[in-house]
């Protein structure tokens, strides 16, 4: 989290980076701004610890400290003044405390002078501090005024009056008298503040209640079914919501939301809301309307926000019912739960909650439909931020759950199966777990695998996953490869090991979903630049968006981070979208970076890799910040309402400024809205802004149309966007149509311009009395000239060249009309501009210069150039249109002059002159470079001067490169070069150089002389070739050894004492004549011209070719019962050099035993064999080739020999008499030799003992020397001793001498025996060698003994033996060593395990203590006392926990007995820290009464309960409380017991808890029963808000009984505590079907902000629609505003909206400039004006340009796209990890592929012809950067459509037809015309670019066929035919009328058919004209007409009719026959 805006300072850093150095320039701004930090640390460190230190005895404390005093020794002073005992975690927040002060005393001090505090503001500062003090209320605020009042030092200049004193300082108020800190500090110590200023002894002494509540900002919604069938879920959501309402999130919580539906059959769209059974939001913090009033209130004043006690009251009252059919209404109770939300008037509610809506249900939606509003309404950036979740019980209806995923894919949620209250418990923890996370709703969830991987760092302290899989069993694997197994998809873990997990699933894929809580605090403190470049510490909290500051951060956390790898600040806004970012570098103990800030609310991100090399990406929580945006001020200068003119041209102008002071520069662009008849043009539409108000001025040119009638008022708007904002600002003005008077500029001079116009002609205005001309100069002057009216002109004079003056003219009329017009520019003359100003040259390089110069003073006009005459070696003129010139081609250090004159339209003006130099160059090649050698280690290297001098030479500088690279300046030509390598390549480089640096290198190469060979070769190989010869390899010595050409090497060889010498010119040598099979040493050394080297270490050849055969010859005889005489010869082909032989011995079925025998005789006596035993004997010879061949097995059977001696002749007595004879004389001169050894090794000793205890190491060395040395004598007595034993062997004639010696196991047992004494050696080593040298001689005369006995044993003594005795010494001496070191370790081991042991015995005594004790007072009766009667050993926390239970009528649970456990722990704690602490630290008796006041104050206002528990501890340890009287003493029987307060006086601590029992108390103290119990409003830290949206329909029934369980759980649950509100939305249908009227909207189509490539193309789609249901159609137009650099180019700026959501897609095409900077933000906007409201709808929008990936489609087809792309070039990017492909398939599938890093093209198939996707691609790189490009959209091949559809005929008349028909199903490309053919009477073909077409000409009522086919690029289609009649015509007149008289009186008339018939006739019309009108019908061709008149004329009318009519009659005259007589 943020720990506010300052920084933690060097004193703390120093800790944290003392051990990084400096990385940053000692030179650089922020090199000075540490070392002021520094100075200022260290000042107010001294000054306050002299303040502290009062007492010598103080003052000591820091006597021994080295260096300044720092934070420890300060801290150490005032733990000693307050008598405080210091520890780790008091330091800790002492620094913290620390860090603000010195913070603000850094400011003070060493800030920006406008920001320091002045010696006049010092009392009120001291007055605001102690105020501050005195309330607690704003804690940080009053450390910063102390850190103020440090820096100011005094604070009156007053008398000492003042001054303080224990017994004026009577309370704090009187501190804010103090003259001086000094002072200040007495006063405050005094009145025991130092504590809260310093945060010393107990941080509570410094919060008020206010202050430490949880901040409630975020809510949680159940949005419940409650049909029939979700009964069993509904019981688990009210199971859930009770146990919510109880938990830790509750404490965060602001709200619940509650909105059970159902289905009520209201099934339009205008009553969907009536399916509703309620939807209503509950105040977490509030439990009803008897408990206060809710913490929030609703916009919508008609709302009723309810408390807990409501929802739980709604909750238990869900009940499953209803319902009937699969979907119910569930779409609109989720709109309800986002409406609630968003209806919260908390604006953290809305900027800054995290809101989650959990849908429970079993059925899709039946109100469907409006997914797409919910999705708008969750994801509108101006709504809060909304995530919608879903729990679906069983598998939903035919559709599954409809477009419920897309809303949970959209918003960022989760949807889980399986509800029970178990499992919704979890999920409900897991999605409000990340109201304190870092996770986002955006964050993309990783694809499908059966395993899935993620890593949590070492900041993450708490972490929840969601798993989303089909397998039953889930297996979590922890970084240290333990694993267990989950059943359900929830996982969370509270201390999790920092490293790599993994899910797994034992079949199927798996998703997961992460959030985790992490532990990361990060201060930022945001440098001042002064405008010298100085950084200065600023008060400024945070500066303005779109600058670039420099920062400093720092983090308690930051021993967790490796700066070994890239570390980076990033700051992101609520999408996690990073907006800008920083790496940080290390400066003096700062981590440091620059950024420039984006504006709006915004987060901080770090980004890099822990101590644990793992990569994190951590949002620092609670990091939220605002940087404020500039303030844009447009200012029309002029009238208000600007004039036009029809047909004329009129100016504006509009002065704009940003009024803040900051950003520094700002980029804005503007444009302007006026009437479609007015033209306008701006003279700069991008323009930069300063801030401070300082005005940019722009002039609009407004070109009316003459149709404009006058008196017409227009309104018109400037839009000004600025780049830092994103927000356009428009400003409104209007202007009025007035008639013109013809004004002209018919003269202008220099300083002159004349003025004419004429009367205007107007007829409403009368006689012109006079004009008003106004005259504005541009200057600050307005001038007004009243000029009668009957003058038409009017001169202005004494103007400046070049002068704009803006005039305009106001004709006055007598009836009081006037005429105007706007004002006009005019500009006086241009003249010769002055002199140029500021002239000056800068010097680039030795042949180029920069000259510069500023506008002359008088520009006189517009300057067309700057004519620039370089006078010097060559004269040259240039020409320059902007105020510098780079001038090359100078020749190096000559002097030229710059003549530099202005020119206008009007000529050159004055010139002016300046000389200068050319910059000296660097000198040319040094000439004639040679070497001459003076010996093999010395050089002297020469040379001429350059050819191109170019300046002065100030020296040569010469390198020698080779084997060691040197350096040397030379002033003159020549130097000597010495301490070379003899006969090495060396390379000269020589360089001149001047001041301007070194000119050209030349080189040489040379070689120093030769010189002796230092090193010899190396023997590589060497081949036995025969017995006496070898051929030798070897390796030349390294070639900077050799010192020269190897002329030869020199081979020596030694055998027989006798040296050998051979030359060699190759690497090789074959050596012969050699003895047979002897060991030759040789060496090789190498010559060359300069002479020999040395010879190479002895190397020893063994002359081998092969293993020995067996021994010739192998016999054995049994010499007694258990010895045997073994004999043998040499084999026959030893192939080398015998070393030892090797006999196997065993007995019969047993295993051989190996001996190794070294005797030069071939004979062996082997003694001690078991008695009369047979034995087996083999023999075999070992030389250098290894072992050899076995001779043949021999048995020698010990029964045999009976003890007689051997038979035996002269010879064989005297072989037998001799030898022992002489192995006497030999064993005593051997024993004499030993003597004399062990005596003068004795002497050595002795003297070694009586050395200091100092040099006993060197003692020891010197003895093992003196043992090896001892060892060697006795090798050469042995070796003289063999050599008189083969002198004898002339005089002995066949008797063979052994001498033997133990064999080598007796030596190990005696190791064993010295390992067995250790102890008493190492007390006197020297006894112990000595005890040695007896053994051996021990051994020595047993010897002797067993060759007097007669044994004819032989004895050996083996060089190889000796060499194992002294290393068998040497590891003796080596254990000796490490059994000391061991020795000593154990004992300061066993020193820490006795006190380790002290101190856990007292625990454990002091736990046993305060359990019995509390135990006896709790067991009142023998009934409860009976409880522990049987438990075995002392009472337990198990036994304790019995106790209370049954004493306080509790159900004793393993849950509840770990709650007991945690409270306990405190009390115990406290208890062993007050028994068993320092004596110090202890409470003592007097401290009791203000203890035990503490403690019941504490308990009575819930306040702190740990801290509570911890003086109950320290009350139990204290047992008495007072000495008083009895009388106070506290019994049921004095009814005292009536009040809390009334324990205060109790005397001890059974009395104590009687009265807590008393008073119901104890459940909070050991948190029994109910931890609620133990809470109060102070300690609630809630902001969320919890929503419910519930499904109430029929089939919910279960669900919903689910929900209301779940519900009243979470309310009663731990989460409730941090819970602000709950919403809840029951949803159902009720049968409205109509949707009640929204409002139109557009919505961008892609991520926000959308992605802009420099130097591409970036494609947005919008989508537009009117969401209300009228009009029918609405016609608008669209336009988008962005920074002018960006061009855009739209499809269709006009165009349809249809009601009811019928989205129109725009699509927008952005063209970028490559010169856009990557990373910029760029804001934009999308205006929208509709035809009907005359409103225009501004959407903001931004967008990010990132690098491009060049990305192309190099393939279609109809079926297919190839994509084909390049890998990015970005520095920032690292190695290209994978690619990922996001296709959007524009029928509602969005697809993405993740593509390897190495791969450049993906193809897409099985597409549809003309089809569209939208493809883009982002490249990750394995160091987490990323880039990407916008989508671009791509259109498979046309093909021939399909068949059109619905195609029909109307007719229009019996003529005419209608055909229509819709679009094919499958267009497959654009439709070109359709075909239409009518087959009938005529066959007529027509083609239309429409759906329909009208066919004239058709005869009525004749059969046709149409037929209609459409046509692509790719050809027609198949037709569709349809066969029609037209319609029915009126017929033609009937043919063959006539009459027949039948009578006087009656008629006959009849006809024929019509000849053109029409239709079916229906009936004829038969009219009879004469004396009375009659008319009939008839369906047949005759009538007969009665009731005539006789010989009367008739008229007979006959028509026939069709349904269309009546045909043309036909008439036909008669007469009626004559009548009788009358």
């Amino acid at each position: 989290m943020m720990r506010g805006p300052t920084v933690n300072l060097a004193l703390v850093l120093s800790f944290v980076y003392g051990t990084l150095g400096s990385s940053c320039p000692a030179s650089s701004p922020l090199s000075f701004y540490v070392e002021k930090l520094h100075n200022a640390t260290e000042e107010i460190i001294t000054d306050m610890q002299a303040i502290v230190l009062q007492s010598g005895a103080i003052a000591n404390i820091t006597s021994n400290q080295e260096g300044p005093p720092n934070v420890t020794t300060l801290y150490t002073a005032l733990t000693a003044t307050l008598n405080v005992t210091p520890t780790d975690n008091g330091l800790d927040e002492f620094s913290d405390a620390f860090d603000v002060i010195t913070d603000a005393y850094f400011k003070a001090c060493y800030g920006p002078e406008e920001e320091k505090p002045s010696q006049s503001d010092a009392q009120s500062i001291l007055s605001d501090f102690v105020s501050l003090l005195e309330n607690r209320s704003d804690i940080t605020r009053m450390r910063q005024l102390f850190g103020e009042l440090s820096c100011l030092q005094n604070f009156t200049r007053t008398s000492t009056s003042s001054h303080v004193s224990k017994r004026g300082a009577t309370n704090l108020s009187f501190c804010a008298k103090a003259p001086d800190v000094k002072q200040l500090y007495r006063c405050l110590d005094i009145n025991k503040q130092l504590d809260c200023i310093f945060n010393m002894n107990n941080p509570k002494d410094c919060n008020n209640e206010q202050f430490t509540n949880y901040n409630r900002k975020h809510c949680l919604a159940f949005v419940v079914d409650t049909t029939g069938s979700m009964g069993e879920e509904i019981g688990h959501v009210k199971t859930v919501i009770q146990h919510f309402i109880q938990s830790e999130e509750n404490r965060v919580t602001l709200c619940y939301i509650l909105v059970p539906f159902n289905d009520f059959h209201y099934n339009t769209e205008a009553n969907f809301a009536r399916n509703l059974e309620y939807s209503r939001i509950y105040d977490a913090s509030y439990l009803s309307r008897d408990s206060g009033s809710p913490s929030f209130s609703m916009t919508d004043t008609n709302i009723t926000v309810r408390g807990v006690n409501d929802l739980l009251t709604d909750v238990s009252s869900l009940n499953a019912h209803g319902g009937g059919d699969c979907p119910e209404y569930g779409m609109i109770a989720i709109l309800e739960a986002i409406d609630l939300i968003d209806g919260i008037n908390k604006s953290d509610v809305q900027n800054k909650g995290k809101h989650n809506i959990i849908v429970l249900t079993d059925a899709s939606a039946k109100d469907d439909l409006l997914y797409q509003s919910v999705i708008y309404a969750a994801n509108d950036k101006d709504k809060p931020d909304v995530t919608v979740h879903f729990f679906y019980s069983g598998d939903g209806c035919s559709d599954g759950y409809g477009h419920y995923e897309d809303i949970k894919n959209a918003t960022g949620g989760y949807s889980v199966k399986q509800i029970n209250a178990e499992n919704f418990t979890q999920f409900t923890n897991f999605i409000t777990g990340s109201y304190n996370s870092e996770s986002s709703k955006r964050k993309r969830r990783n694809t499908p695998d059966s395993c899935q991987y993620f890593q949590v760092s070492h900041f993450v302290h708490q972490f929840s996953c969601l798993i989303e899989t089909s397998s039953s069993s889930i297996t979590i694997t922890k970084p240290d490869s333990s694993s267990h197994n989950i059943s359900f998809a929830v996982y969370e873990d509270t201390n999790p090991q920092p490293g790599n997990w993994r899910a797994c699933v034992p079949s199927g894929t798996l998703k997961l979903s992460f959030t985790s809580s992490v532990s990361l605090e990060l201060d930022v403190n945001f440098l001042k630049e002064s405008e010298y470049g100085v950084l200065l510490p600023t008060k400024q909290q945070l500066p303005y968006a779109c600058d670039t500051h420099t920062f400093t951060i720092s983090s308690p956390q930051m021993s967790n981070i490796s700066l070994a790898h890239p570390l980076y600040l990033e700051i992101i806004d609520n999408l996690n979208n990073v907006l800008q970012y920083a790496q940080l570098s290390e400066c003096g103990g700062f981590l440091s970076g620059s950024i420039t800030l984006p504006s709006g609310s915004v987060q901080y991100q770090l980004r890099g890799h822990d101590i644990g090399g793992i990569l994190f990406t951590h949002v620092v929580p609670d990091s939220f910040v605002t940087f404020d945006t500039p303030s844009i001020q447009a200012q029309l200068k002029g009238k208000s309402t600007i004039v036009l003119n029809p047909g004329g041209t009129s100016i504006a102008r509009i002065a704009i400024s940003n009024i803040k002071s900051g950003p520094k520069s700002l980029q804005a662009s503007v444009s302007i809205i006026i009437h479609s008849q007015v033209n306008v043009s701006v003279d700069t539409t991008l323009f930069t802004l300063e801030p401070m108000q300082q005005e940019k001025e722009l002039q609009i040119t407004f070109v009316t149309s003459e149709t404009l009638t006058v008196g017409q008022t227009l309104a018109w708007s400037v839009v000004i966007l600025d780049t830092c904002s994103n927000e356009p600002l428009m400003i409104n003005f209007t202007a009025i149509m007035k008639p013109s008077i013809p004004f002209n500029v018919t003269g202008i001079s220099k300083s002159m311009i004349l003025f004419e116009w004429s009367p205007p002609v107007n007829p409403t205005l009368g006689n012109i009395t006079h004009y008003v001309l106004t005259l504005d100069y541009t200057n600050g002057t307005i001038a007004t000239v009243n000029v009668s009216g009957d003058i038409n002109q009017y001169q202005v004079n004494e103007l400046s060249p070049y002068q704009q003056v803006y005039a305009s003219i106001v004709a006055y009329s007598d009836n009081g009309e006037t005429a105007e017009i706007a004002p006009i520019a005019v500009l006086t003359d241009q003249a010769e501009p002055g002199p140029v100003s500021q002239l000056a040259t800068e010097s680039i390089s030795e042949t180029s210069v920069l000259i510069s110069w500023s506008v002359p003073q008088e520009q006189n006009g517009i300057i067309l150039f700057y004519e620039v005459s370089i006078m010097g070696l060559y004269n040259e003129t240039h020409n320059s249109s902007v105020y510098e010139i780079k001038i090359d081609d100078l020749n190096p250090y000559t002097s030229y002059t710059a003549v530099v004159s202005a020119a206008t339209s009007a000529g050159k003006g004055q010139p002016i002159t300046l000389e200068f130099y050319s910059l000296e160059g660097k000198p040319g090649p040094v000439s004639q470079l040679v070497t001459e050698s003076i010996s093999e280690t010395s050089v002297l290297i020469s040379w001429s001067l350059p050819q191109e001098q170019n300046g002065i030479i100030l020296f040569y500088e010469v390198s020698i490169m080779g084997l060691y690279n040197e350096t040397h300046n030379s002033s003159i030509c020549n130097i000597k070069i010495a301490e070379l390598n003899p006969y090495t390549r060396y390379t000269a480089v020589v360089s001149a150089a001047t001041s301007a640096g070194k000119g050209q290198l030349i080189t040489l190469e040379f070689y120093s002389l030769e010189g002796i060979p230092t090193k010899s070769p190396s023997l590589t190989n060497y081949t036995i070739l025969t017995p006496t010869s070898f051929i030798i390899e070897w390796d030349p010595p390294p070639i900077r050894h050799r010192r020269g050409f190897i002329q030869h090497y020199t081979i020596q060889t030694e055998h027989n004492q006798r040296i050998y010498i051979y030359n060699s010119s190759k690497n090789s040598f074959n050596i012969t004549g050699l003895p047979e099979f002897s060991d030759i040493n040789v060496s090789i050394s190498v010559s060359t011209f300069a002479g020999q080297g040395p010879f190479s270490e002895v190397s020893v050849i063994h002359i081998v070719t092969g293993v020995a055969s067996a021994p010739h010859n192998f016999t054995a005889i049994a010499t007694s019962s258990r010895s045997a005489l073994l004999k043998w010869e040499h084999p026959k082909s030893p192939n080398g050099k015998i070393l030892h032989y090797q006999l196997y011995y065993k007995q019969y079925q047993a295993m051989y035993q190996i001996l190794k025998i070294t005797t030069k005789n071939q004979t062996y006596h082997i003694q001690n064999l078991d008695e009369s035993k047979d034995y087996y004997f083999i023999m075999n010879a070992i030389n250098y080739a290894g072992k050899g061949e076995n001779s043949t097995e021999i048995r020698v059977s010990l029964r045999m020999y009976h003890g007689s001696p051997l038979p035996a002749t002269n010879q064989n007595a005297l072989a037998i008499a001799l030898p022992v004879t002489f192995t006497c004389l030999v064993i005593l001169g051997l024993i004499a030799l030993v003597a004399v050894i062990i005596v003068l090794r004795a002497k050595i000793r002795g003297t070694n003992i009586q050395r200091d205890e100092e040099n006993y190491k060197e003692s020891e060395d010197e003895e093992r020397k003196e043992k090896r040395n001892g060892l060697f004598e006795e090798e050469l007595e042995l070796e003289e001793i063999s050599k008189n034993h083969e002198e004898s062997e002339d005089i002995i004639k066949n008797g063979k001498l052994e001498f033997f010696v133990e064999e080598k196991v007796e030596l190990e047992e005696t190791s064993e025996s010295y390992e067995k004494n250790e102890d008493e050696e190492k007390k006197v080593d020297q006894k112990g060698l000595f005890e040695e040298e007896l053994e051996l001689e021990e051994m020595s005369e047993n010897k002797k003994k067993s060759e007097d006995e007669g044994s004819n044993e032989k004895l050996e003594v083996s060089v190889e033996e000796k060499v194992e005795f002294e290393e068998t010494l040497e590891n003796h001496d080596k254990s000796e060593d490490e059994e000391k070191e061991r020795k000593q370790k154990g004992f300061v081991e066993e020193k820490v395990e006795m006190y380790e042991e002290i101190s856990m015995q007292k625990l454990h005594n002091a736990t046993e203590e305060i359990i019995t004790g509390i135990q006896a007072i709790v067991l009142q009766s023998g009934a409860i006392a009976n409880i522990t009667s049987n438990q075995e050993g002392p009472p337990n926390v198990t036994t304790l926990y019995t106790a209370l239970t049954a004493a306080l009528n509790v159900t004793p649970t393993e849950n509840r007995l770990d709650e007991f456990s945690d409270a306990f722990d405190v009390i115990t704690d406290a208890y062993f820290k007050a028994c068993y602490g320092p004596e110090e630290e202890k409470p003592s008796q007097s401290d009791a009464q203000s203890i035990l006041t503490d403690f019941i104050s504490l308990l009575e206002n819930r306040s702190d309960i740990t801290r509570m528990r911890q003086l109950f501890g320290e009350l139990s340890c204290l047992q008495n409380f007072n000495h008083t009287s009895t009388s106070s003493h506290v019994s049921k029987r004095e009814a005292i017991y009536t009040d809390l307060a009334s324990c205060a006086r109790t005397d001890n601590v059974n009395e104590l808890y009687e009265c807590l029992d008393a008073n119901k108390q104890l459940d909070c103290i050991f948190n029994v029963n109910n931890p609620k119990d133990c809470n109060n409003g102070f300690t609630n830290k809630k902001r969320h808000c919890l929503a419910f949206v519930v499904d109430t329909t029929g089939s919910m029934g279960e669900e919903t009984s689910h929900a209301r369980t779940v519900i009243q759980h979470f309310i009663q649950s731990e989460e409730n505590i941090l819970t602000l509100c709950y919403v809840l939305v029951p949803f159902n249908d009720f049968g409205y079907d109509t949707e009640a009227y929204f409002t139109k909207k557009a919505e961008l189509k892609e991520k926000s902000p959308i992605v802009l490539n420099p130097g591409g193309t970036s494609l947005v789609y919008i989508a537009i629609s009117n969401i209300k249901s009228g009009p029918k159609s609405l016609e608008a137009s669209v336009s988008v505003v962005i920074q002018s650099e960006v061009s855009v180019d739209m499809d269709d700026t006009l165009f349809t909206i249809e009601p009811m959501r019928q989205e129109t897609e725009i699509q927008v095409s952005f063209i970028v400039p490559e010169t856009l900077a990557v990373d910029q933000i760029l804001p934009w906007s999308l205006l929208i004006v509709d035809e009907c409201s005359n409103k225009s709808l501004m959407l903001n929008f931004t967008a990010i340009v990132k690098p491009s990936i060049t990305f192309n489609v190099t393939s279609t087809s109809k079926s297919m796209i190839l994509f084909e792309w390049s890998p990015p070039v970005n520095p920032r990017l690292g190695n290209i990890a994978h690619y990922v492909l996001t296709l959007d398939y524009t029928n509602g599938i969005i697809a993405t592929v993740n593509v390897s890093g190495d791969i450049n093209q993906y193809q897409v198939n099985e597409l549809l012809p003309y089809q569209q996707v939208y493809a883009s691609i982002v490249a990750h790189s394995d160091n987490g950067e990323t880039t990407e490009i916008a989508p671009i959209a791509v259109l498979t091949d046309q093909a021939e459509p399909g068949p059109v559809s619905r195609l029909a005929v109307e007719s229009i008349s019996e003529t005419s037809v209608l055909i229509s028909w819709l679009l094919p199903q499958e267009q497959n490309g654009i439709i070109l015309f359709y075909e239409v053919s009518v087959m009938g009477l005529y066959n007529e073909t027509r083609n239309s670019s429409v759906h329909e077409i009208e066919i004239d000409d058709l005869n009525p009522y004749t059969s046709y066929t149409a037929v209609v086919s459409a046509a692509t690029s790719a050809g027609k289609g198949q037709p569709i035919t349809l066969e029609f009649y037209s319609l029915e015509g009126k017929p033609g007149p009937v043919s063959q009328l006539v009459t027949e008289s039948i009578s006087e009186t009656s008629v006959l008339i009849s006809w024929s058919l019509p000849q053109e018939q029409n239709g079916i006739i229906l009936f004829y019309e038969v009219s009879v004209m004469g004396l009375y009108n009659e008319t009939h019908n008839s369906s047949v061709y005759g009538i007969n007409v009665h009731n005539l008149n006789p010989y009367t004329r008739y008229t007979a009318v006959v028509s026939a009719a069709t349904s269309a009519g009546k045909g043309l009659p036909t008439m036909l005259e008669f007469y009626s026959l004559e009548g009788g007589k009358s």
